[in-house]
């Protein structure tokens, strides 16, 4: 070799090749790492899921019982509905009205 020329010879195989070999081990235990992780999070997301919908199934019943109450509180104020809750269920007769009972035999003219 000249001693006035400076030039630097790299071995590729002693210096490249453990170094490739650690990226590649290094790149195969992440992607080990995150498939794990990946299924773990999967089986942990189904019972989640199916609460969730266990609560909109609920929420939704309660929204409708909700709608019911108020329609019913909304019509206790009104004084014509008391009125058709006592006719219909109680079968009082305000004064001055009539009551016409029809029976199930009986043939009109």
């Amino acid at each position: 070799m000249n001693q006035g020329s400076s030039l630097l010879v790299v071995d590729p195989p002693q210096t490249v090749a453990p170094s490739l070999f650690y990226l590649m081990a290094y790149t195969v235990i992440a992607l080990l790492v995150y498939t794990y992780a990946a299924h773990q999070l999967g089986m942990a997301e189904e019972p989640l899921q199916e609460r969730c919908n266990e609560l909109n199934r609920e929420k939704e019943s309660l929204r409708k019982q909700n709608q019911e109450l108020s329609e019913m509180v909304a019509s206790l104020a009104d004084p014509a509905a008391d009125e058709y809750a006592i006719i219909t269920e109680l079968g009082r007769i305000p004064k001055g009205s009539f009551k016409i009972v029809f029976s199930p035999g009986e043939k009109t003219e």
